[in-house]
């Protein structure tokens, strides 16, 4: 599916229903895109966020993370 994507740059990617975030990591390593993500799991959400942060990549490839609550 990611090889079959034509993304650019400034494109923006939605997930929802994002659990621990595979598809839109992978676009944004593949494509540089930025992505929101959404879940009804938070903490899913801040796991993969404590994950991202470990590896300097919070800022740069998640660009928000959105449950229910917020």
């Amino acid at each position: 599916m990611i090889n079959l994507t034509l993304l650019e740059p400034e494109s923006k990617v939605i997930d929802i229903g994002a659990g621990m975030c595979e598809l839109p990591i992978r676009l944004i390593e593949k494509y540089s895109v930025s992505a929101t993500v959404i879940d009804f799991m938070k903490v899913l959400l801040m796991k993969v966020r404590n994950v991202l942060v470990k590896e300097y990549l919070w800022k740069t490839l998640i660009s928000s993370m959105i449950t229910p609550n917020q």
